[in-house]
């Protein structure tokens, strides 16, 4: 006997063959009879049977049914992978089979990236059932955390609160060691970088906080320090930075506008109140009184000019000339200065008067004595009351000097002319007693 067909699969069936001599049937112990026929899972034997008998039996026969596969057991080396790298799968199928993966790959082991995986095996009597699942999960080095604080100074022991965004999945972890979002900190200045399995992402911006202080007192500056009536002044007053200025007018900022006053202010921050700043005075101004004027000559000579000084406690002067401001220089005139601020004008000063001089009036000399003798020399003093003393009969233009005999006179010479001479002064010669 021989069979064709053998392992059988499901409902197939194998065919089994056999021949007898002419004029004999063949028959089966199934029942069957014929030299060919087509049967499932068994054992067979046959005989040849003829009008005399039946042979013996023939060798059996044995047709197996193989099942269809089981499903396969499978397993990974790492159940989470980090950016491109993979997991590897394997699948153990009974031998001759096939391995079939979920996502169409073949074989085993392979490699896989993020996912859910199953497999079958896979033969010629069938797919077996789906393997369990092995899910492979994955992750990327993480971004930078966004940091920040509640405030940026501390007071004493106070704390600060930290607080780090990091990607799900990720955690923070700070330039002082501490992990977690969020933490208390004191002064310091702090980073943070966010982890996960597959590492540590770049560090994030920083973050200062500052050890506060009681703030310094403010300066303050006024606008002006005088006003008119109901007119407003501007206060201006600087604290530090993170202060904010608080005054004793119950105003709030760094500036305020006001009328006439005392004020003060002080510096609030976190951590305290300044003391008191100096304190500004804006005073009620009124129209101021007459200057007081002067000059240096009160006479000039040709294009010559007198200097005017004029004084005002508040405001600017204005001349009568038109003319602003103190010194100035005028000619000939009479002259008064008024002082003005916003408050009005003064009434005018007491008048000064620039006259137009002349030619000064001749010297007056003085002889120390009016004999001599011999090489004797007297002193001649000569007084103008302007100018300069020139002289006549010897060279000089000292007030003093000394001459011998001879007839002497003096001219007064100014920036207006000169005088006409002085009386003379006769030296004689003294004579030798008898």
């Amino acid at each position: 006997v021989t069979v064709e067909g053998t392992p059988l699969c499901g409902d197939a069936k194998a065919t089994l063959t056999t021949a007898c001599a002419v004029g004999e049937v063949v028959q089966w112990n199934n029942g069957m009879t014929g030299t060919t026929i087509q049967v499932g899972e068994g054992t067979y034997t046959a005989v040849c049977t003829n009008q005399c008998g039946s042979s013996p039996a023939s060798a059996s026969v044995t047709v197996t049914k193989k099942p269809a596969p089981s499903a396969p057991i499978i397993a990974t080396d790492k159940n989470f992978i980090c950016g491109n790298e993979k997991a590897v799968l394997t699948a153990v199928c009974a031998v001759g089979d096939v391995i079939e993966w979920s996502d169409g790959q073949y074989g085993s082991p392979i490699n896989v990236g993020v996912g859910i995986y199953t497999a079958r095996c896979k033969n010629e009597c069938g797919i077996s059932k789906d393997s369990g699942k092995i899910t492979i999960t994955g992750d990327k080095v993480p971004g930078s955390p966004e940091i920040g604080t509640d405030k940026p100074m501390v007071c004493g022991d106070e704390k600060a609160t930290l607080v780090a965004h990091c990607e799900v999945g990720s955690f923070a972890v700070w330039s002082n060691h501490m992990v977690g979002s969020p933490i208390q900190v004191g002064e310091g200045i702090y980073t943070a970088i966010c982890r996960n399995d597959c590492g540590d992402s770049g560090e994030s911006r920083h973050v200062t906080i500052n050890k506060g202080l009681v703030p310094a007192p403010p300066t303050i500056s006024p606008s002006k320090v005088f006003v008119c009536g109901e007119e407003k002044v501007t206060l201006t007053a600087s604290c530090e930075v993170g202060a904010t200025v608080h005054w004793d007018n119950g105003m709030e900022g760094k500036t305020i506008v006001v009328g006439a006053g005392i004020y003060r202010a002080v510096c609030k921050n976190i951590c305290g109140t300044s003391t008191e700043s100096i304190p500004v005075i804006i005073s009620k101004d009124k129209a101021p009184e007459a200057p007081s004027i002067a000059t240096d000559k009160t006479t000039v000579c040709g294009d010559e000019k007198a200097s005017l000084t004029a004084h005002c406690p508040s405001g600017i002067i204005i001349w009568s000339n038109g003319m602003v401001g103190s010194p100035i220089n005028v000619g000939p005139g009479t002259y008064t200065a008024r002082c003005s601020n916003d408050c009005g004008i003064s009434v005018a000063s007491t008048p000064i008067t620039i006259t137009t001089g002349g030619a000064p009036d001749k010297p007056v000399i003085t002889p120390e004595k009016t004999t001599v003798c011999g090489d004797e020399k007297v002193k001649l003093t000569a007084f103008c009351a302007s100018g300069t003393v020139s002289w006549i009969g010897v060279t000089g233009f000292n007030t003093t000097v000394y001459v011998g005999t001879g007839i002497y006179a003096a001219k007064c010479t100014n920036a207006c002319g000169t005088s006409i001479a002085s009386e003379p002064v006769v030296i004689t010669p003294g004579t030798i007693p008898s």
